[in-house]
């Protein structure tokens, strides 16, 4: 669920309002989410989502008006993973959305392959990775991007030796991750 947090005019019908779910917020609109919208007297909400094959629109009107409070769902651990150092057979696992991203820092011993694997998680967000030479002076693999509900497994590696970065990349929705990184041997 989303809630749109700028009041808006309460004249838009689902029309209206899918054009603001794409453009304002870059979201698909047909994608099954809830979105919830609020007036500026804050007396009425209006959610939409998409179902089967059309638009759902509800609309509630309250007596006096409502206080709306945002509240946090994952600590900055649960968001990042709470473990920044991955080994080989370790797994980059959290929660993450559009625009945030995770960091996490390898240690290679030089002229080193490895393999990332994505393990199957529910959901249809997607995630994009990088990996980076210490310093992030250089990206040593291509940004792929990764949809989080399909089994995937990709290849890079480095010739130098030190503290390198991986990075994940929050690409589209909000949902877990479960990356799994192994050492190939020759």
């Amino acid at each position: 669920m989303y809630l749109y947090c700028e009041p808006i005019d309460f004249r838009k019908s689902h029309r209206g309002l899918s054009t603001l779910i794409e453009a304002e917020l870059g979201h698909n609109p047909f994608s099954g989410e809830l979105y919830a919208f609020t007036n500026k007297q804050r007396n009425k909400i209006k959610c939409v989502f998409w179902k089967n094959n059309g638009f759902v629109l509800y609309y509630y009107r309250g007596v006096g008006s409502f206080n709306l409070k945002l509240e946090e769902v994952a600590t900055t651990e649960e968001l990042v993973g709470k473990a920044n150092i991955l080994a080989s057979g370790d797994n980059a696992k959290g929660f993450i959305s559009k625009g945030t991203f995770a960091t996490y820092k390898v240690h290679a011993k030089g002229n080193t392959a490895y393999k990332l694997t994505n393990l199957k998680q529910n959901g249809k967000h997607e995630i994009n990775y990088a990996f980076y030479s210490p310093n992030d002076s250089e990206k040593l693999s291509a940004e792929n991007r990764i949809r989080v509900n399909k089994n995937s497994v990709f290849g890079f590696g480095t010739t130098v030796a030190g503290e390198h970065t991986l990075y994940i990349y929050g690409n589209r929705g909000v949902g877990s991750f479960n990356l799994k990184l192994e050492e190939v041997n020759n």
